[in-house]
C-alpha cells in the first residue's frame, strides 16, 4: 500500500475535510503497531488502516467528529474485551491514536510534503503534539530529510528531531515510529513529538506480460509497489490485459529494461516467454544495484544460463549469487496464480530484510 502521505497529496484537493489518524503508542496484542495511519473524511475511511474492526470504527466516528469540530484529539482505545462481546475487538491490547483534522490547514507543510515526494527520496514527518489541560490538543508538522531545510522547526526541538529522524532513515524500517517525550512541560502544556520515516514507493519491474506477469502485476499493485510491465507484444502489453500496471512499455524487453533506472528500491522479475529473452533481460540488470532480481525457469535452464553468463564474462559468481532463480518461495506452486503468489512472497521477504537462503 502507498504511504498515507502520498494518498494525502493525491486526495486533499478532491475531498473537503480530511483527518489523519495515527497510532502513536500501543501495548499488548494490538492489531496494528505504532505508525499505522489512516485518512478519514466525513464519509468515513478514505485510505490506510489503523487495524480494522471495532478499533477502526471507534477511530472513524471520532475522526468524523473531529472534522466537524476542527480540532485534533488523542484517544485511548482498550481492546481487552470479553470474548462474549463478539462485535468488539478481543486482541488484548491498548492503543493511543492521534486524530488530526487540521493537517490541511498547514499550507507550509503541504507545500514541503509535495516537494519532498516529488524528489522521491526518504524523509521523515515530525509531528509536535501540544497537549493542554482539558484534553486540548494542537499539532505542528515538519519535514526532515537530507538536503532539505529544517529552519522552520522550533530551534529547541530541531537537533533532537533531526537526530532521531536520521536513525530511523538509516534503519530503513518503514513500519517504525518514535514517540519522544521532549521534556518541555509547563503547568499548562506538555509537548511530545512523533517521528515517522517515509520511504519512496518500491518499483516492481516485470519483464513479460504473459499469464504470470499479469497475475504478478495485480499482486504487486495490491502490495503497494509501483508496477511497470515490459513486453514487445501489443496484444499483451496494453491496459486491457494489465489493468493493475502503473506503466506499460511496449518494446523489445532487453533494450527497454536497459533504459530503466535500477537502484536499491527496484525489484525486477523476469518472466518472459522464452529462454533467449530471459537471458537478454538478465544481462541488462545482473550487475545493477537492484534490490531484487528474480528469473523464472527450471533448475536445468537456470544452471545452463549460469554457465553461459560466467563463461562469456557477462557476470561474476558474486553477481550471479544475487539472482533469485528459480524464482519464488518454495510452496509447490502449480497454477499461474500460485506461482505469482510465491514470487510476491519472495519480494516481500527481500523488501522486509528477511534472508531468502542468503540471496538478498
Amino acid at each position: 500500500m502507498k504511504n498515507i502521505y502520498r494518498f494525502l497529496i493525491e486526495k486533499y484537493e478532491k475531498i473537503p475535510g480530511l483527518a489523519l489518524a495515527t497510532i502513536i503508542s500501543s501495548s499488548g496484542s494490538a492489531p496494528q503497531k505504532e505508525g499505522a495511519s489512516a485518512l478519514f473524511s466525513s464519509n468515513g475511511l478514505e485510505a490506510g488502516t489503523v487495524g480494522g474492526g471495532a478499533l477502526e470504527e471507534t477511530v472513524k466516528y471520532t475522526a468524523i467528529k473531529s472534522i466537524t469540530e476542527k480540532r485534533p484529539v488523542i484517544i485511548s482505545v482498550n481492546l481487552e474485551n470479553s470474548t462474549e462481546d463478539y462485535e468488539s475487538a478481543i486482541c488484548g491490547g491498548t492503543v493511543r491514536v492521534l486524530i488530526d483534522p487540521t493537517i490541511l490547514e498547514k499550507p507550509d507543510f503541504i507545500t514541503n510534503l509535495k516537494e519532498i515526494i516529488k524528489r522521491n527520496v526518504p524523509f521523515s514527518v515530525a509531528t509536535l503534539i501540544y497537549t493542554a489541560k482539558g484534553e486540548q490538543v494542537r499539532t505542528e508538522k515538519y519535514i526532515l530529510a537530507k538536503d532539505f531545510s529544517c529552519e522552520n522547526i522550533p530551534q529547541k526541538y530541531r537537533d533532537l528531531l533531526a537526530a532521531e529522524s536520521e536513525k530511523l532513515l538509516i534503519n530503513k524500517d518503514a513500519g517504525s515510529l518514535v514517540l519522544i517525550d521532549s521534556g518541555n512541560f509547563t503547568e499548562e502544556e506538555k509537548v511530545f513529538a512523533v517521528i515517522e520515516p517515509i520511504f519512496p514507493t518500491p518499483s516492481l519491474i516485470i519483464a513479460g506480460a504473459g499469464h504470470i506477469g499479469k497475475a504478478l502485476s495485480h499482486l504487486g499493485r495490491f502490495l503497494g509497489f509501483e508496477v511497470t510491465v515490459i513486453d514487445d507484444r501489443p496484444e499483451f502489453a496494453n491496459p486491457a490485459n494489465l489493468p493493475d500496471a502503473d506503466k506499460i512499455i511496449t518494446d523489445e524487453i532487453g533494450p527497454a529494461l536497459g533504459k530503466i533506472k535500477k537502484d536499491s528500491n527496484t525489484y525486477i522479475v523476469i518472466v518472459t516467454r522464452g529462454h533467449a529473452r530471459d537471458a537478454e533481460a538478465l544481462r541488462e540488470c545482473i550487475g545493477s544495484n537492484a534490490a531484487y532480481i528474480g528469473m523464472i525457469g527450471s533448475r536445468t535452464k537456470v544452471e545452463k544460463m549460469h554457465q553461459d553468463f560466467i563463461s562469456k564474462g557477462w557476470a561474476t559468481e558474486q553477481q550471479w549469487a544475487r539472482i533469485h532463480a528459480p524464482i519464488g518461495v518454495k510452496i509447490n506452486s502449480r497454477s499461474v496464480e500460485e506461482i505469482a503468489v510465491s514470487i510476491a512472497a519472495e519480494l516481500i521477504m527481500v523488501k522486509n530484510n528477511i534472508n531468502t537462503q542468503g540471496k538478498i
